[in-house]
């Protein structure tokens, strides 16, 4: 029936001109698609009765851009003066976008009045524009802007103005994988509010996918956008609970209806679709692409989880028998430092009384090399198969004798016995540079050895083939002190604490912005990891056989077994400190 009506205008003006959703039905019905499901349906109330700053997030496959695409060929069938700027990924995914915009226009009766006649694109007074980058529509205003303008994100937006603007899937896997890319992809984001015209009318309008809890997309709530997600399935409560105020109308009616999750919200993909897609894009993807739920994403992509870590107070010269790890509620830390969502920081469920001094106790010191890199400073202590972070440091600058004698009274203070270094940049100086310091504190019948190694593994590769497998099996006990400085400084320099490089780590290269503090401890870790061979429970049953087979040789010679272990004594570990300290070590 609507191929044989001729009075589009009127038509116009009596249905489509008031209700974008009616008007979607019709460019469906001109596509060629059946009607717009209830998702699409809620799509286009959101964009035609939603405010300025908005964000949509569907499911693959829903046609949010389709859906855009047709709210800004009714805009300027409204309005043949708005000024349309499409931004994407890259400058091929925005011309498709400016392109189907172009397609509607020349092929739906109802839009005819906006095409360009034969004798519109020869008159040399207008000067239309009419390319696959920018063309205008008749009616539109000469202005410096075409009627519709697309760009990749990266492309210039100097002296452009526009009233509408879409962000398509402007963050991908690709252009968004370290948060150095992020971060470049979120400042030029902000550079549309600059842009944008002013006027209760204008629009921001963002499509996308968040790949991960650091997406673009989940900060624009806290910058004023109000956002709308629709997953491919009716949400669990745990979604709810991280999500839940963003949901689309439609699905939260679904809910309300008592409609159980996990049930399909979109009418062409059934269990059975939506099981397949799952099966060949693995749970993490599916769980991103169509739940709109990165989470799972993070579980993968970012290795380190502060859950992982076991943070408590580190004695410096001493460690518990032994420390179970526990992610009970009960053992949860309240400290407010950065991490991705839903993890937290935990302290042990038991810790042994008995305390005996580290097996071992080395430093590490990644130098201050090009760059405003920090030079850091870790120092370790083992303990029956746990790797305890007694000291963990980045101190600005890297040769200069404050900093080498920094060091040196680091090491005495910790009676550090050997020193690595990284001698990637001065080609081993820092070593010879560092030697007279440490030689002052010989007089306290102390010595240190000090080794240097050159790297050449990818940075962030060999960092997380050293750590990951440690702190993932739990075995790496963190001073809460380091967690207590990431706190008090994060809203300063953030990039520069534990918390962030940890937190944001990946193999990818360039994955943050500094490094030096978990180099600085993979290092370190490499040097320990011969004392991991023996598992915790075979080296606590080792040091249990130790003792009984020595008070039974004490007995067996006629010496009194006393409850008091010498080594457990806190006089020997305070007269330690006061000796130090008579020599200026602490102050």
């Amino acid at each position: 029936m609507v191929a044989n009506l001729t009075n589009w205008e009127a038509l116009w003006q009596e249905e489509y001109k008031d209700s974008f959703p009616k008007f979607l039905w019709l460019c469906w019905l001109h596509l060629g698609h059946s009607a717009p499901t209830p998702i699409q349906i809620d799509m286009a109330h959101f964009l035609q009765y939603g405010p300025q700053r908005t964000c949509i997030e569907a499911l693959r496959g829903e046609g949010k851009s389709y859906v855009t695409c047709c709210f800004a060929a009714w805009r300027l069938k409204r309005d043949p003066s708005e000024s349309i700027i499409i931004v994407s990924c890259s400058k091929p995914k925005a011309t498709d976008n400016a392109n189907f915009i172009h397609d509607l226009i020349y092929s739906m009766p109802i839009l005819k009045s906006l095409r360009l006649t034969v004798e519109d694109k020869c008159d040399p007074e207008r000067n239309y524009r009419d390319s696959v980058l920018a063309f205008d529509v008749k009616g539109s205003r000469l202005q410096q802007v075409p009627s519709v303008w697309c760009s990749g994100i990266k492309g210039s937006v100097t002296g452009k103005r526009g009233s509408l603007i879409i962000l398509d899937d402007i963050e991908d896997p690709q252009n968004a994988i370290s948060i150095l890319q992020r971060e470049r992809i979120e400042y030029l984001s902000t550079e549309f509010e600059a842009v944008v015209k002013t006027g209760e009318d204008t629009r921001i309008i963002y499509l996308g996918t968040p790949h991960s809890s650091a997406s673009i997309y989940l900060k624009l709530p806290d910058k004023g956008y109000e956002v709308r997600i629709w997953p491919a399935e009716v949400p669990t409560h745990d979604w709810m609970e991280a999500f839940g105020r963003h949901l689309g109308p439609c699905i939260q009616r679904m809910l309300d209806n008592g409609v159980a999750p996990g049930t399909p919200t979109e009418p062409r993909f059934d269990e059975a679709e939506l099981l397949k897609r799952k099966i060949a894009m693995g749970e993490s993807r599916y769980t991103s692409q169509y739940l709109l739920d990165p989470r799972k994403n993070d579980e993968n992509y970012f290795p380190f989880k502060l859950r992982n870590l076991i943070v408590m107070d580190v004695d410096p010269y001493r460690a518990p028998v032994q420390v179970v790890w526990s992610s009970d509620d009960r053992c949860r830390l309240d400290l407010d430092v950065i991490g991705h969502k839903g993890d937290a920081c935990y302290t042990y469920m038991y810790a042994d009384p008995r305390f005996e001094p580290y097996e071992h106790i080395i430093m590490a010191i990644d130098p201050s090399g090009k760059g405003k890199d920090q030079t850091a400073i870790c120092v370790l202590g083992v303990l029956n198969g746990k790797i305890y972070v007694i000291h963990l440091e980045g101190i600005d600058g890297g040769f200069e004798p404050e900093v080498l004698r920094k060091i040196a009274k680091l090491a005495f203070k910790y009676r550090v016995s050997q020193i690595y270094t990284e001698s990637n940049y001065g080609g081993g100086m820092f070593d010879d540079l560092l030697k007279p310091y440490l030689k002052k504190y010989e007089k306290f019948d102390w010595q240190c050895g000090i080794t240097s190694e050159h790297n050449t593994q990818q940075k962030e590769q060999r960092i997380c083939d050293v750590l990951e497998p440690v702190i993932s099996n739990h075995r790496l006990v963190m001073n809460k002190q380091v967690l207590l400085d990431d706190e008090a400084t994060k809203d300063f320099t953030p990039y520069y604490t534990f918390s962030y490089q940890y937190s944001q780590m990946t193999r990818e290269k360039g994955a943050v912005t500094h490094d030096d503090k978990m180099d600085v401890l993979a290092m370190a870790v490499r040097f320990v990891q011969s004392y991991l061979a023996t598992g915790e429970e075979e080296a606590v049953e080792d040091y249990n056989k130790s003792r009984e087979d020595e008070a039974w040789e004490k007995m067996l010679k006629g010496i009194p077994v006393v409850n008091q272990e010498p080594d457990n004594d806190p006089t020997t570990f305070l007269n330690h400190k006061i000796k130090m300290n008579h020599h200026g070590m602490f102050n």
